[in-house]
């Protein structure tokens, strides 16, 4: 076992010639430096995008931006009913409102876990896109954009 000198994976001796995998043995030194640099962004961009807790969408049709939160609906769960009325969220408003009347408030308990995700699948279907790289790679890796 080794560890390629260019793309820094681990082969096997048969696979490696002179510390360089078969596949970087064929590219110069420039495209190997190009091939980690590219690698390193990807890196970067992975990193940056798990620390972040907020996505800025933006409506292709008339230029509104939005800045929406991802994950656990904390303000979801301290106001409740509220939070879509005041982001003008109308059809998740009527249901929370129905859920905690029959409910008698216990379902309010279980929507916070995924209301910012259909909130955003809400408006990517109104024509709202991510603006960033990061905010794309979040929507990715919630399995929200393919």
């Amino acid at each position: 076992m080794g560890m390629c000198k260019g793309c820094r994976e681990i082969f096997s001796t048969l696979e490696m010639e002179n510390g360089y995998c078969k596949e970087c043995n064929k590219l110069t030194k420039e495209e190997i430096k190009n091939k980690n640099l590219k690698k390193n962004l990807d890196n970067d961009l992975d990193n940056e995008a798990q620390k972040t807790n907020k996505i800025t969408l933006k409506n292709k049709n008339n230029g509104l931006t939005k800045t929406v939160p991802i994950g656990f609906s904390w303000t979801l769960l301290f106001f409740g009913i509220f939070v879509p009325l005041f982001r003008g969220d109308i059809k998740w408003f009527i249901i929370t409102l129905i859920l905690a009347i029959v409910t008698f408030g216990i379902g309010w308990l279980f929507i916070p876990f995924f209301y910012n995700k259909k909130y955003i699948i809400d408006l990517i279907e109104k024509g709202y896109e991510p603006v960033d790289k990061i905010s794309k790679k979040v929507l990715e890796q919630q399995n929200i954009l393919n």
